[in-house]
């Protein structure tokens, strides 16, 4: 549970991109980008809340997919967040990300999240390529406090993205993307204080430090700020364009060395669009592998049965 991918029992596993100075994989699908990225697995699988699939998939140099909710089913995987919570695929590359999409997606009878829910056909889409896309980049505003090398190649992946015959707007938006984060926050919080706030509450409970004061801090939210977060994912600003393009982090992946252990992300990592429209969220590529549940810890949460 958290950005850096780190685990205060368990060790942090080593960004293979850099042999020398332990780097942060990202998270907390930090095991599954590692996997891949080191050549242990062709594919993983990730849970992605506010960027769990994304970030290990950034910090590690592969692919990984926030996907639609209830597009692939998360009946037996611990959640954090359940209006949020997604599966997604990681791979080294687009075409195999996809193909594992395939497989996990559809309609799972243990999972009404997924019921009605069409399967699609990503592979032909992708095979299509981007051409006659409308793909909205990050307003120059955004681009304040990005590392210089992040933007050159996030300008170098949209001029790419032109030549294959994607179009490339500039499209305003009514807020800042760093806005996105209150509501999700919220959200997730309270969640998961509901959840697990029985097992942060027990001072001998094993867990996390970082972990544990994450799941407090849902205790003094209240109804309204949960109901006002919850509001807040309803119109589509993004319905002019395919998808949003922006970049998973604004910095480069720093060394483990020099994060702190109580530092969280104090951005939000997902596009605007899988946050505040919640009729169609957009999917956006980019916690350790999916977790297991026991049965002492379930809990029933809008009549299914969650871990």
């Amino acid at each position: 549970m958290g950005g850096w991918g780190t685990n205060q029992h368990m060790g942090t596993p080593w960004n293979p991109w850099d042999q020398a100075t332990a780097r942060t994989p990202g998270g907390s699908s930090s095991g599954s980008g590692v996997a891949v990225a080191a050549r242990m697995s062709p594919w993983a699988i990730g849970t992605d809340t506010g960027g769990s699939v994304r970030l290990p998939a950034a910090f590690c140099g592969i692919t990984g997919l926030k996907v639609t909710s209830g597009r692939i089913s998360s009946y037996g995987v611990m959640p954090l967040s359940p209006t949020l919570d997604t599966v997604g695929p990681m791979a080294r590359t687009a075409d195999v990300t996809a193909l594992l999409y395939s497989l996990l997606e559809g309609i799972d009878p243990l999972d009404r999240a997924t019921w009605g829910t069409p399967r699609s056909d990503v592979l032909a889409g992708l095979k299509g390529g981007v051409e006659g896309l409308r793909l909205a980049r990050i307003h120059r505003d955004e681009r304040e406090g990005v590392d210089e090398e992040v933007l050159a190649a996030y300008d170098g992946s949209l001029e790419c993205l032109a030549k294959l015959g994607a179009d490339i707007i500039d499209l305003p938006l009514p807020f800042r993307l760093n806005a996105c984060f209150s509501p999700q926050a919220a959200i997730t919080k309270a969640e998961a204080y509901a959840l697990f706030g029985h097992l942060a509450n027990g001072p001998i409970t094993a867990l996390g430090d970082l972990v544990r004061e994450r799941i407090l801090s849902g205790r003094n939210l209240s109804a309204q700020d949960y109901l006002v977060a919850m509001c807040q994912l309803s119109p589509g600003w993004f319905a002019s364009a395919s998808s949003p393009v922006q970049t998973s982090r604004p910095n480069r992946c720093p060394s483990c060395r020099s994060i702190s252990a109580s530092r969280a992300f104090g951005t939000t990592t997902s596009p605007a669009a899988s946050i505040i429209d919640g009729s169609s969220r957009t999917a956006s590529a980019s916690r350790s592998a999916p977790k297991t549940h026991s049965r002492s810890t379930l809990r029933t949460w809008g009549g299914q049965t969650r871990a």
